[in-house]
């Protein structure tokens, strides 16, 4: 009897132990997981790189070198490089081996590089017009061409569109039929690009949710049907506020439905540079507040397949913006 008795009071203690350090273990699992649901994955980072950084990056590599490391201390894993001529210059088609240098070198760093094709410069809004279509033949076709002529790291693995017919003056009085025309566009970019690899995406405003265009025999909102004519849209939500009724979410948040329940997806873009009116843009509020309400959108659609993350606007911008 003092023999068993002796066997269980040894025993006890070591019971003890391995019960406490299971309680410790559920508890730390607990805290795991209580923490992963507080703090989602950091959503996909993207940039929009114009016209002067973009030649830039070509020709100097100690700008190259600055700008590698901001985006990676920024967390961008995608860029939308200009891939078009500005100023009579045209390296896609004339030196093709500036951008297979760069376009390598992102890649290598794990940024996906999509060509950004669409110009202020180049007024590219017009390429919407029937007069210029082969204008906007030529500028996805010479992205093709140079893909074609790359090494698979060389080359884009996505098209961006930034063209916006809601520029030209004539969209106050021809909104319905610049739509129309912008939709065609997009079809015949999507069909000159089937078979590419490449993703397709189109900059939008968020206010195409706002009226319906009848096309192809089907009446439905405009960004509906431009949803489901390209493989992304990346919103221009411009705000500086995640929540709200004229916030950054609000405005995404019917986009964003019709992606999840069509299997595509959103991203959205936000404003650093100089706008008015000051709700539109971050460059009052700082890196800070844009932090911030990235995180706020990120814990909202965590979990959302439809999100695709962030785009910034724009790298000359965003790099300058304070602390």
């Amino acid at each position: 009897m003092r023999r068993y008795a002796s066997s269980v009071s040894q025993t006890a203690p070591r019971f003890r132990r391995t019960a406490t350090a299971l309680a410790v273990l559920t508890l730390l699992a607990v805290t795991i997981a209580f923490s992963a649901a507080a703090s989602p994955v950091r959503a996909s980072r993207a940039v929009w790189i114009w016209e002067p950084e973009t030649f830039r990056l070509l020709d100097d590599l100690e700008y190259r070198a600055t700008v590698i490391r901001f985006l990676r201390k920024r967390h961008v894993d995608r860029v939308y490089l200009y891939a078009d001529e500005y100023k009579g210059r045209s390296p896609i088609r004339e030196t093709p081996e500036l951008y297979r240098s760069l376009v390598s070198e992102l890649r290598g760093k794990g940024i996906d590089v999509h060509a950004l094709l669409g110009s202020y410069y180049l007024k590219t809004e017009t390429y919407v017009l029937p007069e210029n279509q082969k204008a906007a033949r030529a500028m996805l076709r010479r992205v093709l061409a140079y893909n074609d002529a790359s090494k698979s790291p060389e080359r884009f693995t996505g098209a961006h569109f930034d063209v916006e017919p809601h520029m030209l003056d004539a969209w106050t009085t021809d909104r319905l039929e610049l739509s129309v025309l912008f939709l065609e566009r997009l079809d015949e970019w999507m069909t000159i690009a089937d078979k590419s690899g490449l993703e397709v995406s189109a900059a939008v405003p968020f206010w195409l949710d706002r009226y319906e265009v009848e096309w192809r025999g089907r009446l439905r909102r405009m960004s509906e049907h431009v949803q489901a004519t390209v493989d992304v849209i990346v919103i221009m939500d411009y705000r500086d506020k995640a929540e709200g009724r004229d916030g950054i979410l609000r405005h995404a948040e019917d986009e964003l439905r019709w992606a999840a329940a069509h299997g595509k997806q959103v991203v959205i873009g936000l404003e650093t540079g100089n706008s008015e009116p000051s709700k539109v843009t971050f460059r009052q509020e700082g890196n800070a507040a844009l932090s911030r309400e990235l995180r706020k959108v990120e814990k909202a659609h965590a979990g959302n397949r439809a999100f695709a993350g962030f785009a910034i606007h724009h790298l000359d911008t965003w790099m300058k913006l304070r602390e």
